[in-house]
């Protein structure tokens, strides 16, 4: 089954195609990318909200949407979740570079050491098709998606589409998420398996 992404994040489209062509489905990029401005209340609502609008663009197509975002308990009630590519609303609107993101949340945290700095990642994912919302869940895996938020940003940094993934240290590897392996990644992303699997036992794609 053919899949749309609705999103131009190629780095996001590569993470997830790896899941998806396993379990015999073909995710790919849309031909139109969308402008859509994030602004509900939860990582759900807005996943929701993209996968209906590339639903409207693409009909008798089935749709995959996501919204994500980093939980930072040290910075409290200064920090939005749900704000996370908009530095919760620091950005006050204006275009900033990948590295101004990370030096912005870097400042921010310059004073934090030791387990202030765990953080962990939750999303969201949507499924539609023509305007019908199939499939819609927020997903957090206990094991695979705490981590800590590096001190400073890697000399091996790249604008990628997904910033803090140069931020995000992982233990066990040793390294940067964005510097790990495909098959390094498939390992940690219990995330991605619980997603696909229940999409496949509800039988979303028929």
């Amino acid at each position: 089954m053919e899949i749309i992404l609705a999103s131009g994040n190629k780095d996001k489209f590569r993470q997830l195609a790896i899941y998806f062509e396993q379990a015999g489905h073909v995710l790919v990029m849309p031909e139109k990318i969308i402008e859509i401005e994030e602004n509900e209340a939860t990582l759900q609502a807005n996943a929701e909200k993209k996968a209906l609008t590339y639903s409207a663009e693409y009909p008798g197509r089935y749709v995959l949407a996501t919204d994500g975002g980093v939980k930072i308990v040290y910075l409290g009630d200064d920090w939005n979740h749900i704000l996370t590519h908009r530095l919760s609303g620091r950005d006050k609107g204006q275009k900033m570079s990948e590295r101004e993101r990370c030096e912005m949340l870097l400042t921010m945290m310059k004073d934090a050491h030791g387990d202030d700095r765990l953080i962990s990642w939750h999303e969201a994912y949507a499924v539609t098709k023509d305007g019908q919302i199939l499939f819609s869940k927020e997903f957090f895996d206990e094991e695979n998606d705490i981590s800590v938020l590096l001190e400073s940003i890697p000399p091996d940094f790249q604008e990628t589409g997904f910033w803090l993934g140069y931020l995000w240290y992982e233990k066990k590897f040793g390294k940067h998420y964005m510097a790990l392996t495909n098959e390094e990644k498939k390992s940690l992303d219990g995330r991605l398996s619980k997603l696909v699997r229940e999409l496949e036992e509800k039988r979303v794609f028929v």
